[in-house]
């Protein structure tokens, strides 16, 4: 049978996989290398990086001298989200 979900419940879906993608990111800050390879894991999940978790990454790898994959991302950052989010 044919199930529908309504907008709201995806809305809320989608809320909470973000949050649960923050608190992951959150947790792993004092370890640049894997705090960017759990980003790029969850880009690839269909994860819409926020403005908060780009700063949170960035920030992580500038504090371990990792200047070049900061500026990088950076520039994901600016290319990815839309001038009302940043």
């Amino acid at each position: 049978p044919l199930r529908f979900v309504t907008h709201s419940k995806i809305q809320t879906k989608i809320l909470v996989l973000v949050e649960n993608a923050k608190r992951l990111l959150e947790k792993n800050k004092s370890n640049p290398t894997k705090l960017l390879t759990l980003f790029q894991k969850l880009q690839r999940e269909g994860v819409q990086p926020t403005l908060q978790m780009y700063n949170l990454i960035i920030t992580s790898l500038l504090e371990s001298d990792q200047r070049d994959t900061a500026t990088a991302l950076f520039k994901d950052m600016k290319k990815t989200l839309s001038p009302s989010e940043t």
